[in-house]
């Protein structure tokens, strides 16, 4: 979304989240390679266990609620402390998280780079290409190739109601069509976003 642009490969660890097969239709239709990282071998996830280190002692330490208590905080008295101060709604801390990665961290003096982060990857960018070939475009296309099936797959399309997806009925025009009604459709639907969701009419996906 921020770059339009997927990485090349993929390494990640034996989450079970990474076996779905949405996850690797997704990587296939980008030409993306996965690699699952071996097991019991720390080392090849150095870099992103330093960086959630750091999230951990730079950003989460220093939030009202947060469980990361100073070491001569009593461990019985800690829960009890951050539940008594806790503010923040999920919403709230996506955006705060963001504006620390991409306007603090990402602009403060790298020890090891000698330069911000921000500045590396204009260096980098600026040596390597923009290289146009592998923009993607976040648009709804793009969205819709990340959006699950049911657990059934389909729904059943009923007439002047729609379809009901976890509950909630969704409707759009093409299901005015008698042909439709009482016809079982593959269906997507959003989990970030309840107020969509798609179904597939007339050989393509509808909103």
């Amino acid at each position: 979304r921020r770059h339009q642009r997927l990485p090349n490969c993929i390494l990640f660890d034996g989450g079970g989240e990474f076996g779905s097969e949405y996850f690797e239709s997704l990587a296939a239709t980008y030409s993306v390679t996965l690699k699952r990282r071996p097991t019991k071998m720390p080392h090849f996830g150095s870099v992103i266990e330093r960086c959630l280190g750091s999230l951990k002692t730079m950003f989460f330490a220093n939030l009202s609620g947060s469980t990361v208590m100073p070491p001569e905080t009593d461990p019985s008295q800690a829960a009890v402390l951050s539940k008594q101060a806790a503010v923040w709604t999920l919403e709230r801390l996506n955006e705060l998280l963001e504006e620390f990665v991409f306007k603090v961290y990402d602009n403060r003096l790298h020890p090891s780079l000698g330069m911000s982060p921000a500045e590396e990857f204009i260096k980098r960018t600026a040596l390597g290409g923009t290289r146009p070939t592998r923009t993607i475009a976040y648009n709804e296309e793009f969205v819709i190739q990340t959006l699950p099936l049911t657990p059934r797959g389909g729904a059943k399309i009923q007439r002047g109601s729609g379809v009901k997806i976890n509950r909630i009925y969704y409707w759009c025009e093409a299901m005015r069509e008698s042909a439709w009604h009482g016809q079982v459709v593959p269906v997507l639907y959003d989990p970030f976003y309840i107020s969509v969701a798609y179904a597939f009419l007339n050989r393509r996906w509808t909103r």
